[in-house]
């Protein structure tokens, strides 16, 4: 729904606008707040996960975010995005020629921090693939998944939070409380105390984003299957079921009014 979001948009400050405010639920391994200025701007990237320059996974998560930045942002404007200069916080690795030679722009390495400036002239023009209605949808959903699975507060909140920032590769019950800065059993203990469990929240993330999917998307059970984390299609179908009675070809079909 991000990548949606993003392509759909009217013109490259509404892309700026939805990269802010929906990032999170497209999953990515930094956090990136883009700056507009005069016909370009620049963009911070954090690693979430890592916190040293110098550990492969943390070169990683910035490498996968210039790449997908780049390309995406290319695909929006039609060709107009490009890169104007990348500092980065890490030293150069064996392959720093490559940086360059991909990313086209002069590349610095040993700085402060990840920031890559670019050039987007013409940002208040329409996009190629700007369509108002899809987007109006997209952004709808996103906001839907960012809110109403926090709607509980608490402990549970953060859970879920997390759990939607890693659609499609769900982590576990010790993997959410490394996160959150916790042992895993104090995690759990917070949890019963608000009559919840990691296993309760991980099946509703799931339930409303399948619901979310089946009503204002035309992706198959196999698609909807692999962003909730199931390995096949058929194990999709059988938990909706026990969620709702039904499975997802009869909801789908279903109109939402009742009638």
């Amino acid at each position: 729904m991000y990548g949606y979001a993003l392509l759909s948009s009217a013109n490259f400050i509404d892309v700026s606008m939805v990269n802010n405010k929906y990032i999170l639920s497209g999953s990515p391994f930094c956090q990136a707040p883009m700056i507009l200025q005069d016909n370009g701007g620049y963009c911070t990237l954090t690693p979430r996960q890592w916190a040293d320059p110098a550990d492969m996974a943390y070169r990683f998560s910035v490498e996968f975010a210039l790449a997908a930045h780049l390309s995406v942002c290319r695909d929006v404007t039609g060709g107009r995005f490009r890169f104007s200069r990348v500092e980065l916080a890490y030293p150069r690795p064996l392959y720093g020629h490559a940086y360059e030679e991909i990313l086209e722009c002069p590349v610095s390495f040993d700085q402060e921090e990840n920031i890559y400036r670019f050039e987007a002239p013409g940002m208040q023009d329409p996009l190629p693939f700007a369509d108002a209605r899809t987007n109006a949808m997209v952004l709808e959903i996103c906001e839907k998944l960012l809110s109403e699975l926090n709607v509980s507060g608490g402990i549970a909140a953060d859970v879920r939070e997390l759990l939607v920032e890693y659609v499609g590769h769900f982590p576990d019950l010790e993997g959410v409380a490394t996160e959150l800065g916790m042992h895993p059993r104090a995690l759990r203990r917070r949890l019963t105390n608000e009559d919840t469990s990691f296993r309760e929240l991980l099946r509703d993330v799931r339930m409303r984003l399948a619901v979310e999917y089946l009503r204002k998307t035309e992706l198959t059970n196999e698609e909807i299957s692999c962003r909730l984390g199931y390995s096949d299609a058929a194990n999709f179908r059988h938990a909706f079921k026990r969620w709702t009675g039904c499975s997802p070809s009869e909801y789908r079909g279903m109109d939402p009014n009742g009638d």
